[in-house]
This record gives structure tokens, sequence and C-alpha cells, in this order.
């Protein structure tokens, strides 16, 4: 009957990065033997079926998976007291006694030690969005858990942030989804971090290549003789903002040229086509259709460098189409 120790080995990994060691137990005797595990650690498994039965004169290949989630609340507390900010780079390890026991074959020993690294760096995330176009972008996380688990969320950077319903678990239970959302206030390329904290699975750090890019020009808003159209504009940007707006055309006329708006503040801008400002006084000549301008919004104080929204207006003149065809219809005559 068994009772000595087997083997010791050591079986290392990253922290969320399982690993599998196999080990061999005969059964020499006639007769089947069950032989019954007991992990002494969380972190430790069986992957067989516990109990498993080992044929007569048979031998079985037992599997134990080491996945570890996080260091020991006690180990990270040392380290961060001694070393600082490099317990980061710390180590952990432990050693443990692992007893599989059978009625048949008695007790079988093997030492193991359990060394865990840090997590591995995430792949950078990369995601790119217009100024006013949001662009909503998915983070994968494997939990390991398909019981419920909490998260705190922070960003680096102001201009991402997680949506109300970001966490989502997916199918396969072992994996959540969040939902982040980028809304650039600002143009270029930005390198931040968004981090997502469980007591239950640990830390998850992501690196994230934001690129803001100038807004996407709008229209055209089609207008007729007379008719006014309203345009929704909203202020992006975390700070009070004035803005101008110019156009391109006087047959536009605006309800006003410049305005200050609250963060998230929306205001509607008014703009009522006349063809009869496309004719100079003294001047005989009438403007043909279509009209045309392009209205721009300029972020003034504080200067936003690069940003500007524009918006194609074009308006049908049909009192003056009217004139310019009766006109032809003349001459053919």
């Amino acid at each position: 009957r068994g009772s000595k120790i087997q083997q010791k080995f050591t079986m290392e990994t990253n922290l969320r990065v399982p690993v599998v060691k196999s080990l061999i137990i005969e059964n020499p005797l006639a007769k089947p033997a069950g032989v019954t595990f007991k992990s002494p650690a969380p972190t430790l498994r069986m992957l067989n079926a516990s109990p498993v039965d080992i044929q007569p004169n048979e031998l079985l290949t037992i599997e134990l998976e080491y996945l570890p989630l996080v260091f020991p609340y006690e180990f990270t507390e040392q380290e961060s007291t001694l070393y600082g900010e490099e317990a980061d780079n710390e180590v952990f390890s432990e050693e443990h006694r692992l007893e599989f026991k059978s009625p048949q074959l008695g007790s079988f020993f093997f030492d193991v030690v359990l060394v865990a690294h840090p997590v591995l760096p995430e792949p950078p995330i990369y995601v790119e969005a217009h100024v006013s176009s949001p662009a909503v972008f998915g983070i994968p996380i494997k939990v390991f858990s398909p019981n419920r688990v909490t998260f705190d969320f922070k960003s680096s950077f102001q201009d991402i942030w997680l949506l109300s319903d970001g966490m989502e678990r997916l199918p396969d239970k072992q994996n959540l989804l969040a939902k982040c959302i980028y809304s650039p206030s600002q143009l270029g390329k930005f390198n931040c971090q968004l981090t997502f904290s469980s007591p239950e699975t640990g830390t998850y750090s992501f690196p994230v290549v934001a690129t803001g890019l100038s807004p996407k020009p709008m229209g055209p808003i089609i207008f007729e003789t007379g008719q006014s159209k309203s345009i929704a504009f909203q202020n992006i940007f975390p700070d009070n903002q004035s803005f101008s707006v110019r156009r391109s055309n006087t047959a536009f006329e605006l309800d006003s040229e410049s305005f200050t708006l609250d963060p998230n503040e929306v205001r509607l801008i008014t703009a009522t086509m006349f063809w009869a400002h496309n004719k100079q006084s003294g001047d005989d000549v009438i403007e043909p259709y279509p009209i045309a301008t392009q209205l721009t919004i300029v972020p003034e104080s504080p200067p936003r460098p690069g940003i500007a929204w524009v918006f194609y207006l074009k308006g049908t003149n049909k009192e003056v189409s009217e004139i310019i065809e009766g006109a032809e219809d003349s001459e053919g005559d």
C-alpha cells in the first residue's frame, strides 16, 4: 500500500494563466481501485472527476490544474510595504503536500511548489472616432468564473468611459465584455490605461491607443425659399465653451452668429434661406438655383486647434427657377 512521497514537482505560471501537470498512479491489484483527492489550495484542482476508478493492473493519469487569479492579500500588503512599486514584479510561491487516497491502495503523496508571477500585459487596443461621433468598443475580460463578479473601473483619459450597462456576460460564462465609449474632445493620438479591479478575479489593465479625428462634414440640408431649419449642436467639451458661426453665402440668415454652452448643453441653430439676398442693389441679374452655403461652427474661447464643424446647406429657389424657365420659353418662341 502506498504511503511514501511519490514525487516533488513545481507548477509555475502567471496570474490568470492555467497550467496543467500530469501525475501517474498505478493499480497493481487484480480488482478496481477508487481514488479521491482534496485540494489543499483553492488555486489547485483535479480535472478528473472525483472519485475516479483505476482498472485492475492499469495506470491512471491524474490531471492537476493550477490557476492563480490574484496574489493573497497578506502577500500583496507585505510586498508593497517592503518594495513599494517594485512589488508588482514580485513572485508568490507556496508549497503543499498532496494526498490521493484509495481504500484499496492506501495514500499517495506528492509535494508541489506553486509559483505565481504577475499578470501578463494585455495587448494594446486601438480605437478612433470623429469629434461629435463617439465610438463604442468592447473589451473582453476573462474571469474564469460563472459567478457574479463586481468591478471598479478607472480611465486615465477623460474622453473614454464605461457605459452604464457596460458589463455583459458572454455565453461561455467565463468572459465578460466591457463596453466603453470614446468621445473625443481633442484631435490627435493619445495613450491611456483602462483598469478593471475586482476582489474576486484581480486587476485587469488594458493599454488603449485612442485617435481623435476632425468632425465629419454634415449635409446637405435642403431648403426651399423662405424656409427655416434648425441644427442641433452640442458642446462636447468638458468646460463652458463659446462658439462662432460662419456662413459662406448670405442667402442664408442665422438666428445667432455666436453663443456659449455649458458642458453637454445642446443648442438649436436656426438658418433661413432668402433668395433675394443674392441680388445686389441695381443688379438685374438673378442668380439661378441651387443656392448653397457652408456653415462652419468654430470653438473660440478657449480655442480648440483644428476642430470645426461643417454643415452644407443647399437651397432650391422656386421663384428664381420659374423666372429663368419662363425666359427660356420666351426665347424659344
